[in-house]
């Protein structure tokens, strides 16, 4: 799936969700969301369309929605945080306040995400019994949010007087 976005210096951009390997986290507006921030991540586990006929709608429709596992904000102390990352954690399967899993309108998605696994954290199998959508080393317990800017320039002067510009493009 590709998800079109505009960069912060006004540019078009495009992430690619590919759920078979590492780029399936995507940041989604939620205007629920408590803080200060109106977003929530989720990780992408499929991505369905569906032909879709009613009574009052007798031409066939297509929809296209995502089947996604969410992720919580992490508040508690920890060597990220304290370093300023935000993280967050998977929502564990027996939670009583909020859903682990959800279907979103592909719409919805504001842009991919990079979410670095916590090594200190470990792995745990507690958040999610053995299924498909569990890796079967377990659950990072928790995820550092990535925050950088798609475009970085650095000017550098050379020992002969030159000013070389460079551009570093954030993965």
């Amino acid at each position: 799936m590709r998800i079109n976005f505009t960069t912060y210096d006004n540019r078009q951009d495009e992430d690619i969700i590919h759920i078979p390997f590492d780029k399936q986290d995507v940041l989604v507006y939620n205007p629920q969301e408590q803080g200060p921030y109106p977003w929530a991540f989720a990780r992408v586990l499929g991505i369905y369309h569906a032909v879709v006929m009613t009574r009052t709608h007798r031409d066939p429709q297509s929809y296209y929605f995502l089947w996604v596992r969410w992720f919580k904000r992490d508040q508690s102390p920890s060597f990220a945080t304290t370093r300023g990352f935000d993280q967050v954690a998977f929502v564990p399967h027996d939670s009583l306040d909020e859903e682990p899993f959800g279907f979103i309108d592909p719409e919805a998605v504001i842009r991919g995400c990079h979410l670095i696994p916590d090594f200190n954290s470990g792995r745990t199998h507690e958040l999610m019994p053995a299924s498909i959508v569990q890796d079967g080393d377990g659950d990072w317990k928790k995820f550092c949010v990535a925050q950088c800017v798609n475009l970085i320039s650095v000017i550098l002067v050379s020992d002969a007087g030159f000013i070389v510009s460079v551009f570093l493009t954030a993965i």
